[in-house]
């Protein structure tokens, strides 16, 4: 290990080296990572106060899917569009071939992600998969966000992570002290995409609040 300025690469939290080009090393396991030559789980962030390479695979990470965009152009044609719906090709094709790929919270701060192609520039380094993608499952759960103050939002999202009408089919025979149940839950009279993909619906956890 060098005593100079070199970077400090971390692996799953443990100090592995260093490296004297930190942006070229970064740079070189994206790259990796898209041709398959490492794991998909595998994420690459630099912090420069600390000059630190922080890698991370290691089990437990939120992550999500971004479109790679190099050189002002997304990676995913509507060639490959047109095959996933056509049933040619799967998600994880896409995965395979580095036209996506899965960012953690860490490395979400080096790269810029369009919300449309529309908006791509030569610094963005991504595109969201569906601009809706930009909310989480919670606040993507709200009908009509626009239509409400953001505190609003991000009280209702907050509010649905801790809604659970039935939390468990054993309920009667659980040593648990406390729980609540809901006693009829309904489905919502307005629903989003969100919603449906999660198969909410399945096991609804509310009531519709009918003001009459």
């Amino acid at each position: 290990m060098s005593q100079g300025r070199d970077a400090k690469v971390y692996v799953n939290g443990s100090l592995v080296g260093t490296h004297p080009d930190p942006e070229q090393l970064a740079e070189q396991i994206r790259q990796a990572r898209r041709r398959g030559e490492v794991s998909e789980m595998v994420n690459v962030s630099i912090k420069d106060r600390t000059d630190e390479v922080i890698i991370n695979a290691d089990a437990g990470r939120a992550r999500r899917p971004l479109i790679v965009v190099e050189d002002g152009e997304p990676l995913l044609t509507e060639q490959e569009i047109e095959m996933i719906e056509d049933d040619e090709i799967e998600f994880e094709d896409l995965v395979d071939r580095g036209y996506v790929e899965f960012i953690d919270a860490e490395e979400e701060e080096d790269i810029l992600v369009a919300v449309q192609r529309e908006e791509i520039t030569e610094d963005h380094t991504h595109l969201e998969v569906d601009p809706q993608l930009i909310f989480g499952i919670g606040a993507g759960m709200i009908p009509y966000p626009e239509h409400n103050a953001s505190p609003r939002i991000t009280m209702g999202s907050g509010m649905i992570k801790q809604s659970l009408g039935l939390p468990s089919a054993n309920y009667r025979i659980r040593p648990d002290t406390r729980q609540h149940l809901l006693h009829y839950p309904q489905l919502s009279m307005v629903k989003t995409q969100t919603t449906e993909q999660i198969g909410y619906d399945e096991r609804p956890a509310a009531q519709n609040f009918v003001v009459a």
